[in-house]
Formats: structure tokens, C-alpha cells, sequence
């Protein structure tokens, strides 16, 4: 990232010490601020509450230290950006992978749904068959039944008569 990003940088540190109108609205006034952000900052923290006046820094100095800073930002923002091109393209991925994941669920749960109301038809099917068969054996039952006690009795009244 940087290799891509520190030529821009260069750029934008030498435009800022060629062009006038760029330097005396972008360059210098963030340096200023920097500095007396800084030197605020480091004062309070050597105790000293009272600052009566910082100084402005002279003009190349403050090219410089803004130049700096611009090309510091440029890195950061090419980086930045990176990350985030990254980020959404892994979402994308992810939102893909997952969308994958739900038709998948969707069509197994459909395919178990057609299976359950294929076996309800089954077991309707086959609780009908059972009623057809029951009612084909039952008089067949009746006949056998009465056959084998007309049997037995047979049998009793020779077991009777001996």
C-alpha cells in the first residue's frame, strides 16, 4: 500500500511547495493548527496552565510540516480505503455464500414437506388397503370359524361314542 500510495504523496508534497494558492489554503493553515495544538498539548503536560502566546511557525517550516502531514493523509486514505474495499468485498462474499446457504435450506425444506405429504397419502393408502383386506377376510374368518366348530363337534361325538 505504500509503494502505491507514497508516489501520490511525493506529488502532492512537491505541488504544494510549487503552487502558491494550494500552499497558503491547504498546507499551511493545518500546519499551524497542528503546531499550536501541539505545543498547547505538551505545555500542559509539564504543568505549565498558563500559555500567553504561542508563536506561529515561519512560513517554510510550516510547508513543510503541512506537506508532511498532507502526504501522511494520503497514505492513511489509500490504506483506509483499501481496508474498506476489502471489507465490502468479503461482505459481498459472505452475503453470497449465505444466500446460498438459505435456497439450499429452502429447497430441503420444501423436498421434506413434499416427502411428509407423500407419506400421509401412503399411510391413507395403506390404512384403506388394510380396511379392504379386513373386510375380505372377515367373512372368510366367519366360514373357517364355522367349519372348525362343526369340526370340533364332529370330533366330540366320536370321541363320545368310542
Amino acid at each position: 500500500m505504500k509503494q502505491v500510495s507514497k508516489p501520490l504523496a511525493t506529488y502532492m508534497k512537491h505541488r504544494a511547495k510549487t503552487s502558491r494558492t494550494f500552499r497558503d489554503w491547504f498546507i499551511i493553515p493545518p500546519a499551524q493548527i497542528y503546531h499550536r495544538l501541539e505545543t498547547t498539548v505538551k505545555m500542559r503536560l509539564l504543568g505549565l496552565k498558563k500559555i500567553n502566546e504561542i508563536k506561529p511557525l515561519k512560513p517554510e517550516i510550516a510547508v513543510d510540516l503541512g506537506a508532511e502531514m498532507l502526504g501522511e493523509l494520503v497514505v492513511f486514505s489509500v490504506a483506509a480505503s483499501t481496508i474498506w474495499l476489502e471489507y465490502k468485498r468479503q461482505s459481498r462474499n459472505d452475503q453470497r455464500k449465505e444466500d446460498t446457504q438459505n435456497d439450499r435450506l429452502l429447497e430441503l425444506e420444501i423436498l421434506v414437506a413434499d416427502m411428509q405429504l407423500s407419506m400421509e397419502k401412503q399411510t391413507v393408502q395403506l390404512k384403506e388397503l388394510s380396511r379392504l383386506l379386513y373386510s375380505q377376510q372377515l367373512p372368510n374368518q366367519i366360514e373357517d370359524s364355522n367349519n372348525s366348530k362343526a369340526i370340533l363337534q364332529v370330533h366330540k361325538r366320536t370321541q363320545t361314542s368310542k
